[in-house]
């Protein structure tokens, strides 16, 4: 699986450096920081998903996963939107008849949004080699900021 843009939302200070430094790269930012409940600032960009729920729709196969991940090619797309429909990340936007979502700043070593960050919280990786403990911090920080109770089970003591 390629690698992708990944955050640390511990580190998360919702600055919007990392929408401005794509912006510049790209004359559109492909990164959006949400921000849940005023709780937790959530960086999200393209996924790089190995089985692409955007290409699948795509009828016209401009979107195609390949050897370097999910490709695509502006001459086959016929604008249908279905891909930006289809997206279970909201990442993907038509644009002047072009699909823009990330595509970690081909030819250059660092994408300019991990670049960028200020406070570090923003990394390329394979889903991978993450580990769970990021993941388990993102999933509690997000929680916390919907209000989610923990399970029964996995609640400390206080």
């Amino acid at each position: 699986m390629p690698e992708a843009v990944y955050a640390d939302l511990s580190r998360c200070i919702a600055c919007h450096a990392c929408e401005l430094a794509c912006e510049r790269e790209n004359e559109s930012a492909r990164i959006s920081v949400q921000v849940v409940r005023g709780l937790a600032a959530v960086p999200v960009s393209c996924r790089q998903c190995e089985t692409p729920l955007c290409a699948a729709v795509c009828p016209g196969e401009a979107l195609n996963y390949g050897d370097s991940g999910l490709e695509y090619d502006a001459e086959k797309c016929i604008g249908c939107r279905l891909c930006v429909l289809a997206c279970p990340f909201g990442t993907a936007e038509l644009r002047a008849g072009v699909v823009e979502r990330c595509d970690l700043c081909q030819g250059k070593e660092i994408p300019a949004c991990v670049a960028t960050c200020p406070a570090g919280a923003l990394f390329c990786a394979e889903a991978e080699s993450i580990g769970g403990g990021i993941r388990t911090r993102r999933a509690e920080i997000i929680k916390k900021a919907l209000g989610t109770p923990e399970p029964a089970g996995r609640r400390k003591n206080r």
